[in-house]
C-alpha cells in the first residue's frame, strides 16, 4: 500500500481530495514542523512549500505559529494540525496551526488565494487586521485568476478585519466555493468601524454551511451582487446582523438561528436588523430561520443601502421573537411581488409585521402575529400603510393571517 493510500484510508484529511491526488499519482507530500511518517519532504515554512510544491501538492502544516501570510498561486491543499475536525466545538490554543498573518496594505490576509481549487483544512487564522486594507484572515481573490472552486473547512478565523473575503476584484467573480464546519470570532476593527465574519462583492455558487459566527459588529455575513448563494444551518450569536443582501439573485438563507443581535451605532454598514434585505434583489428565498432577542428588528427589507425594490422574495416559515423594535418590516417603495407566508412573529417591541407605502402586490398568507408590547397594542399586530385595490384598500393581498390589524382586515384574531 502506497503512503497516499494510508493516508486516505486514516482520514486525517478528513476529505476525498487525498483520494483524487492518489489517482493523479503525481502529487507530493510536503510537511512543515510536522513529523509525519508520510511526509516525503519538509520545508521550514509554509512560504518555502509553497515555492517548491506543484499543482495538485498536499501540505501538512503541524501544530504551532507561523507569523506569516501565506500566498497561494497553485492549486494546492494545506491540511493543519485539526485537519477534518469540526471547528466549531474547537477551543484553539496550542494544538492549533495558527496563521498569523504578517502582511501589511493590500496583502494583508493570512491565506491570500489567487489560484482555482485550493483547501484549506484545520487552521487558526488571525492577525489580519488592517481594516484601510483587506484585512482578511482569508481573501479569495476574484479577477484575472479567480480562486474559484476553493474548501475553506474546519477554520477558527478570529481576530481580523473580515474573516473571509470572496471579493470580484472588478474583473470576475469567485465561484464554486464551500465554506463548511468553521468558527468565525472577533473579525472586527472597532477603530475603524466594521467588521465581517464573510464579506463578498459579487460571487456565484456558494455554499456557506454549519457555521458559527459570533462578535461581528457589522455583519456575520454580508452578500452583494451575488448569485446562487445558499447559506443553511448557520448559527449567529451576539453579531451586529446575521446576514445582509443587496443586488443578490436566486439565492436561500434557510434553516439558520440567531440570537443575541447587538446595536453598533459605530459600525459602519450593519443591517439595523438579524436579516437586512436592501436593494435590487430577486429571487431570494428566507425560509425556517429562528431569530431571537436582538436590539433592533428581525427581517427588514430596507433602504438603508440605497433604494430599489425587490422582486420574488420568498419570507417563510421564519420565527421572529423578542426583538426590541419590529419584527418583519418592508420599508417604503422595497417589496413587490413577493410572498411573506406562515411567518411567527412574536413579543417584538415594534409592530410584527409592517409594510409602508410604495409595496405592491405582496401576498401574506397564513402568518401569526402576535401581541407585542410597542406600536402593536395600539395600531395592531399586522399594519399595511400601502393603498392600492388589494385588501381593505391595501397594495397588498393578505389572506388567513391571525393577529390584529391596521386595516382591520387583513389580521384576525
Amino acid at each position: 500500500m502506497t503512503s497516499l493510500e494510508r493516508l486516505a484510508i486514516a482520514g486525517t484529511a478528513g476529505l476525498c481530495l487525498l483520494g483524487q491526488a492518489s489517482a493523479a499519482s503525481a502529487a507530493t507530500i510536503r510537511c512543515v514542523n510536522s513529523t509525519r511518517s508520510d511526509c516525503q519532504i519538509t520545508h521550514a515554512s509554509i512560504g518555502a512549500a509553497i515555492a517548491a510544491a506543484s499543482a495538485g501538492d498536499i501540505i501538512f502544516v503541524g501544530a504551532g505559529t507561523y507569523n506569516e501570510t501565506v500566498m497561494v498561486d497553485k492549486e494546492l491543499t494545506f491540511l493543519g494540525a485539526h485537519a477534518g475536525r469540526d471547528a466549531r466545538g474547537r477551543p484553539g490554543g496550542a494544538t492549533e496551526s495558527i496563521i498569523n498573518a504578517t502582511a501589511l496594505g493590500p496583502l494583508n490576509a493570512g491565506f491570500l488565494v489567487t489560484a482555482n481549487g485550493v483547501v484549506i483544512d484545520g487552521f487558526t487564522i488571525q492577525g489580519a487586521t488592517d481594516g484601510n486594507a483587506n484585512g482578511g484572515g482569508i481573501d479569495l481573490k476574484g479577477g484575472a485568476s479567480p480562486a474559484s472552486g476553493a474548501r475553506i473547512l474546519n477554520n477558527i478565523i478570529q481576530n481580523n478585519a473580515v474573516g473571509l473575503y470572496l471579493n470580484f476584484e472588478g474583473f470576475a467573480p469567485v465561484t464554486n466555493v464551500v465554506v463548511q464546519r468553521n468558527q468565525f470570532k472577533n473579525n472586527t476593527v472597532m477603530a475603524v468601524g466594521f467588521g465581517d465574519g464573510i464579506f463578498t462583492s459579487g460571487c456565484q455558487d456558494v455554499t456557506v454551511a454549519e457555521n458559527t459566527f459570533t462578535g461581528h459588529i457589522t455583519a456575520a455575513l454580508g452578500f452583494n451582487n451575488s448569485s446562487n448563494v445558499k447559506i443553511t444551518g448557520n448559527q449567529s450569536t451576539g453579531d451586529a446582523t446575521f446576514v445582509i443582501f443587496t443586488g443578490s439573485t436566486s439565492s436561500l438563507f434557510s434553516n439558520n438561528r440567531g440570537s443575541g443581535f447587538t446595536t453598533q451605532p459605530s459600525s459602519t454598514g450593519n443591517g439595523g436588523a438579524a436579516v437586512a434585505i436592501g436593494p435590487n434583489n430577486t429571487n431570494l428565498e428566507i425560509s425556517g430561520n429562528d431569530l431571537t432577542s436582538g436590539a433592533t428588528r428581525g427581517i427588514r427589507i430596507t433602504t438603508i443601502f440605497g433604494a430599489g425594490a425587490n422582486q420574488n422574495l420568498g419570507i417563510r416559515f421564519n420565527n421572529v421573537r423578542s426583538m426590541v423594535l419590529a419584527g418583519i418590516v418592508a420599508e417604503p417603495g422595497m417589496l413587490n411581488d413577493s410572498t411573506v407566508e406562515s411567518n411567527t412573529s412574536a413579543g417584538n417591541g415594534g409592530d410584527e409585521i409592517f409594510v409602508d407605502t410604495g409595496n405592491a402586490n405582496n401576498v401574506f398568507l397564513a402568518n401569526q402575529a402576535r401581541l407585542t408590547s410597542g406600536f402593536g397594542t395600539i395600531n395592531g399586530t399586522c399594519r399595511d400603510n400601502s393603498v392600492g385595490t388589494g385588501t381593505a384598500g391595501t397594495a397588498n393581498y393578505w389572506f388567513d393571517n391571525r393577529g390584529t390589524g391596521t386595516p382591520a382586515a387583513i389580521c384576525n384574531p
